[in-house]
């Protein structure tokens, strides 16, 4: 898979994106032009409030739209989203670490983000940070509270993917998973680890389109090793 194919999606994501916000101003604009006209009408008051509605729920209907492409983004190749412009990239929440940073990621530990590697937070309620690496791993880091089947935690963070392939092993005190899913025709495998301490779940996905399983299970155990510090 060259960067050029990989590249296609990005763009098809920041048209669709740009469509999506002039359908929004269309919708301002006419709800804004109807308020004036209904302005003597007894029924001025019950038409705002629904229209005002109607706006919010078309704003949050954008948003999370938003942050699912903003998501789907991040399975684009390094190099694609190195290039975008400053100002995709900011509305996508992208930094490229030019250092070596530690980013929070619970009240007890720090996550290291090695130098060159694009970081991306979009302040979801579970979901920490997303790390691309130069040469294409995808970090997703996950933390919420949870009761239950470990398996079953670590299956919800990726509730947005079909996951194929799926198999589940006990690692000392941790519950791993390695499965395959597939974004913009492209198909790429998945290793999970899970930690679950006095009712918080901690999990760290990679996934990359080039690496088989035992590399990935390689590099979660060294990511956790080297990059994961606790706060003193």
């Amino acid at each position: 898979m060259n960067d050029h194919q990989e590249s296609r999606p990005v763009w098809r994501i920041v048209l669709t994106v740009v469509i999506v916000i002039v359908m929004l101003f269309r919708i301002a604009n006419a709800c804004s032009k109807k308020r004036q006209a209904y302005q003597t009408s007894p029924a001025t008051e019950t038409y705002d409030q629904d229209m005002q509605r109607r706006i919010q729920e078309s704003q949050q209907q954008y948003k999370r739209y938003e942050e699912k492409q903003s998501n789907d983004l991040f399975y684009a190749s390094y190099s694609a989203l190195d290039t975008l412009n400053r100002e995709v990239m900011r509305k996508s929440r992208f930094t490229k670490v030019l250092h070596d940073t530690f980013i929070a990621y619970d009240i007890s530990s720090n996550v290291k983000v090695d130098r060159n590697s694009l970081y991306q937070n979009n302040y979801d309620d579970s979901l920490r940070g997303a790390i691309k690496t130069p040469k294409g791993l995808a970090i997703f880091m996950h933390a919420f509270e949870f009761k239950g089947d470990v398996s079953e935690g670590l299956k919800s963070v990726k509730r947005g993917c079909k996951l194929r392939q799926v198999k589940f092993e006990k690692i000392a005190s941790s519950q791993s998973m390695s499965y395959t899913i597939t974004k913009q025709n492209v198909v790429y495998r998945g290793y999970a680890l899970a930690f679950l301490h006095d009712g918080l779940l901690s999990t760290f996905e990679f996934e990359s389109s080039s690496e088989n399983t035992a590399q990935l299970k390689s590099d979660a155990l060294s990511f956790l090793l080297n990059n994961l510090k606790k706060v003193e």
